[in-house]
C-alpha cells in the first residue's frame, strides 16, 4: 500500500509494497510515484491519477506493469482513491497494489498457447472442423478449404449435412451426429464428404463434444484424407479380385508348383482338362497324379526351366485322371513370391488344334461357295470380307468392296438405320430384314438379310447373308392374284350356300305346287273352264324347278368322307403349302407331340380349316410375326367348360394355331364364326373363313375355342376325339 500527495512527490509506503518491487521503505520515500511506473504503462496510469484528483472518479483501479529495483517489470493491480479534507478537497492518493505477475504469466501462457494452436490449426494437414449443435459450420480451416474448395466465407452459417455429406450417407452422418451432440462421446468416424467441385473425399474423422457450462454446444472434428488411402486399397483390392478372376476363370489351365513339382493350387480350366477337382490335385505332384503321358517329359520341363527360367510352346502327351489323352501345349514361368519359387505353368489343349484349323479352312471354303452373298462388317459399318456371291450379285470385285460403306450397296443404311440394326444385334443376336441393293450397273434388286452378332478379340462384328429374293418376290405377286381370286371364290361358295338353301326350299314347295297343278289338270278336261289357266300354272312350276335344279346343281358339295387321321402328318403335309401362301416376313413355326392319337375327320377339310386359320393369323400380323401350329394328346376327366365351349371327359387331339398379331377384344371373339362377319375391309375378306372352320370342325365332331386380347395374339385350339386304341 502506498500513500502520495496531490504532486506525486512524497511518497510512503508499507513494507509489502516495498518487497514487491525491491525496496526498502525509506528508499521508496525519496522515490516519485511516477518512477515506480512502466514506461509502457505511465501514460494510463497517470491519466487515472488526474481523473482521481479533479473528482471525476472515486476510484480507479487498472493492471499495469510497476518497475523492480532490478529494472524488471512486477505486474499489479493497483487500486486507487483519493483522501480528503475537512472540505471535501482531495489531498491524498492511497493506493493498493497486488501482485499478479502467477496470473498474466498464467493468462500470457494460455495466449502464447491459444495462438500456437491456432497457427498449429491453420498449418496442420489434418482438416479441422467446428460445428454448432443444430449441424451449423461455425469453422473450418484452412487445409478443409484446400481439400474441399470452398472458402470460410462460402460456408458461413451453412448446414454442414446439407452443404458437404452425400445424399446417400446423410441419414449414417446424421446419426453419428446426433450421437455425438446427445451422449457426448468422442467417437472415430469415416464417411466421405463432398468438394465444391462435386467431387467425393474420404475423411476420417476424430470427433468430440463442445461443452459449456455443462451443455453440449456442438462438436470439434479433427479429419485426415485418406481418399488416396482409400482409391490406392480399392485399386489393391480390385487387382487383387481380378488376378484371382483372370486365375480362376482363365481359359486355359493353370496350375501353380514348386521345383519338385507339388500342386498349391489349379483354376477351374485345369480341373476341366484333367478331370479333376481342386481337393484331388492340391498336395500331390503331377507325377503322382500320373498326369504325364511319359514321366520323363516332366523331367525335361524342369532342366529347360533351370536352363533358360521359362518354357513356351512346349507340346508334350498328357493324360486326364480319368485316362484321356491329350495333346498339351505348356507356357511355364518361374516366378518368386517372398524369397520362395514358384512354377505357373499354362496348360493349353491342342488336341483339336488342327481339327480346328480344319474346320475353320472349311467355314471360310463353305461361306466363299455359298450362293447367297456374304458381308463381314466391322463396327463402322465398313466391308472387311465379301464372297463370290456378293461379288457376282452385284458386280464388285473383292477389292472394290474391301474398305466400302455398307451404304455402298444399301441405298436404306442410313448412320440411323445401323445404329437401330446394332442395337437389335447387341439385343437378340440376329437380325432378319428385307432391303434392296446395288448393283454396279446402278440398277437394284429384292434381298433378304439375315445379320449375326459376333464379337471377336474384343472387337464387334455382324456377318450378314443376303439372297436375291426378286423370284419370290413374284411369287408374292402372284400368290397376291391367287388370294385375291380365292377371296372372289369364298364369294362365290358363300353365294352358293345361300343359294343352295334357298333352292331347296323353294324345292320343297314347287314340288306340292307342282303334284297339285297335276291333280288339277287331270280332272279337266280339254276345253273345260280354266284348264288353260292350270296348264299356263303348270308351265311355269316347270319353269321354275328348272331354275332350282340349276341353283341346287350350283351349291351342290360332295359329302365329306372322314377317315382315320394323324393331325402330325396333316400339318407337315399342309405346312409346304402354307409357306407358299403367307408373306415372307412372318415364320412358321411347328412344335407336334412325337406321336399323336388319330382322329376321324375329312382331310380336306382339316387341310382347310388349317389353311383358314394360318392365313386369319397372318391377316392379324400386318407387321409380320411368327404364326405357331402345335398338336397335343389332351385327357379331360370332368366336364370342362370355357370360353362357351363345353368339352365332355374323354381323350382329345388338339390342334392349335398361335399368332404374334393384334390380338382381338371380347366383342370381336364374340362374332367371329358368324358369316359375312369380318373385321377387314370388304376387299381383304368375305368373312367366311373362321365360319368355315367352325363349319368343319363342328361336322367332325369337335370344338373350338379362341383366346385372345388385344396386342397380344390370338390362340385358335381344336378339340377333336381321339379314336379309341386297339388292343
Amino acid at each position: 500500500m502506498a500513500l502520495a500527495d496531490l504532486d506525486r512527490r512524497d511518497v510512503v509506503c508499507n513494507r509489502a509494497l516495498a518487497e514487491m518491487l525491491g525496496y526498502e521503505q525509506s528508499e521508496l520515500t525519496a522515490k516519485r510515484a511516477d518512477d515506480l511506473l512502466h514506461p509502457s504503462d505511465r501514460e494510463e496510469a497517470l491519466a487515472a491519477f488526474e481523473r482521481l484528483v479533479r473528482g471525476e472518479s472515486e476510484r480507479a483501479q487498472l493492471e499495469l506493469r510497476l518497475l523492480h529495483k532490478e529494472g524488471k517489470a512486477v505486474w499489479a493491480r493497483v487500486t486507487g482513491s483519493t483522501v480528503l479534507d475537512e472540505s471535501g478537497k482531495p489531498v491524498f492518493v492511497v493506493g493498493s497494489a497486488e501482485d499478479i505477475g502467477e496470473h498474466k504469466r498464467a493468462e500470457e501462457a494460455a495466449i502464447t498457447a491459444r495462438e500456437s494452436m491456432e497457427r498449429l490449426i491453420e498449418t496442420t494437414d489434418a482438416i479441422v472442423v467446428q460445428l454448432s449443435a443444430a449441424g451449423e459450420i461455425q469453422f473450418v480451416n484452412r487445409a478443409f478449404e484446400e481439400i474441399t474448395g470452398y472458402t470460410r466465407e462460402d460456408l458461413e452459417d451453412k448446414s454442414w449435412f446439407e452443404t458437404l455429406v452425400p445424399r446417400d450417407r446423410y441419414p449414417e452422418v446424421w446419426e453419428e451426429f446426433q450421437r455425438l451432440t446427445t451422449v457426448g462421446m468422442a467417437d472415430k468416424f469415416e464417411n466421405p464428404i463432398l468438394t465444391k467441385s462435386g467431387e467425393e473425399r474420404y475423411i476420417v474423422w476424430r470427433n468430440s463434444s463442445l461443452q459449456q457450462d455443462g451443455e453440449i454446444v456442438g462438436t470439434i472434428s479433427i479429419g485426415i484424407d485418406i481418399t488416396e488411402r482409400k482409391r490406392a486399397e480399392e485399386a489393391l483390392r480390385d487387382s487383387e479380385e481380378k488376378l484371382l478372376a483372370v486365375f480362376t476363370s482363365s481359359p486355359v489351365g493353370l496350375a501353380v508348383s514348386d521345383a519338385d513339382g507339388e500342386i498349391y493350387d489349379v483354376n477351374q480350366e485345369f480341373e476341366r482338362l484333367f478331370e479333376c477337382r481342386h481337393d484331388e490335385v492340391v498336395g500331390k505332384t503331377s507325377i503322382e497324379l500320373g498326369f504325364w503321358a511319359d514321366p520323363k517329359d516332366r523331367e525335361r520341363v524342369t532342366g529347360l526351366i533351370e536352363e533358360a527360367g521359362r518354357i513356351k510352346n512346349f507340346e508334350v502327351q498328357m493324360r486326364s485322371q480319368n485316362g484321356t489323352a491329350m495333346t498339351m501345349s505348356l507356357d511355364v514361368h518361374l516366378v518368386t513370391v517372398r524369397g520362395f519359387s514358384y512354377l505357373l505353368t499354362a496348360f493349353t489343349d491342342v488336341t483339336e488344334r488342327t481339327r480346328a484349323e480344319e474346320q475353320i479352312a472349311l467355314l471360310k471354303r463353305t461361306i466363299d461357295v455359298h450362293p447367297d452373298g456374304a458381308y463381314w462388317l466391322d463396327s463402322d459399318n465398313r466391308c472387311f470380307y465379301v464372297n463370290d456371291a456378293a461379288c457376282t450379285a452385284v458386280g464388285y470385285t473383292r477389292e472394290e468392296l474391301t474398305g466400302k460403306p455398307v451404304s455402298f450397296l444399301n441405298p436404306s443404311a442410313t448412320p440411323e438405320m445401323m445404329k437401330t440394326v446394332w442395337e437389335r444385334l447387341r439385343t437378340d443376336g440376329f437380325f432378319f430384314t428385307e432391303t434392296v441393293h446395288r448393283r454396279k450397273d446402278g440398277s437394284e434388286f429384292p434381298v433378304e438379310i439375315m445379320a449375326t452378332y459376333v464379337q471377336l478379340g474384343g472387337k464387334e462384328y455382324h456377318c450378314t447373308f443376303a439372297r436375291d429374293i426378286s423370284e419370290r418376290k413374284q411369287q408374292e405377286r402372284d400368290r397376291a392374284q391367287l388370294a385375291e381370286q380365292l377371296v372372289q371364290a369364298q364369294k362365290m361358295e358363300a353365294v352358293g350356300r345361300l343359294a343352295g338353301g334357298v333352292a331347296h326350299n323353294f324345292n320343297n314347295i314347287l314340288t306340292a305346287l307342282i303334284g297339285y297343278c297335276e291333280l288339277l289338270l287331270a280332272k279337266l278336261l280339254e276345253g273345260a273352264d280354266g284348264r288353260q289357266e292350270a296348264e299356263q300354272i303348270k308351265l311355269a312350276a316347270d319353269h321354275a324347278a328348272s331354275v332350282t335344279r340349276e341353283l341346287l346343281l350350283f351349291s351342290r358339295r360332295e359329302a365329306g368322307r372322314r377317315v382315320k387321321l394323324d393331325l402330325n402328318a396333316v400339318v407337315v403335309q399342309t405346312r409346304l403349302l402354307l409357306r407358299e401362301l403367307i408373306r415372307s416376313d412372318i415364320k412358321i413355326v411347328t412344335a407336334l407331340a412325337p406321336v399323336v392319337a388319330p382322329v376321324e375327320a375329312n382331310r380336306s377339310q382339316i387341310e382347310q380349316a388349317l389353311v383358314n386359320l394360318v392365313l386369319n393369323a397372318s391377316d392379324a400380323m400386318p407387321n409380320g410375326g411368327v404364326v405357331a401350329i402345335e398338336t397335343a394328346d389332351l385327357v379331360i376327366d370332368e366336364q370342362l367348360t370355357e370360353g362357351g365351349v363345353v368339352l365332355d371327359p374323354g381323350r382329345y387331339v388338339t390342334l392349335t394355331v398361335k399368332d404374334s398379331g393384334i390380338g382381338m377384344d371380347k366383342e370381336t371373339q364374340a362374332r367371329i364364326f358368324e358369316p359375312f362377319f369380318s373385321t377387314k375391309r370388304p376387299e381383304q375378306g368375305s368373312g367366311l373363313g373362321l365360319a368355315t372352320v367352325y363349319g368343319i370342325v363342328e361336322e367332325s365332331g369337335g370344338r373350338i375355342l379362341v383366346d385372345s386380347k388385344p396386342n397380344a395374339g390370338t390362340k385358335f385350339t381344336i378339340f377333336l376325339p381321339a379314336l379309341p386304341s386297339r388292343g
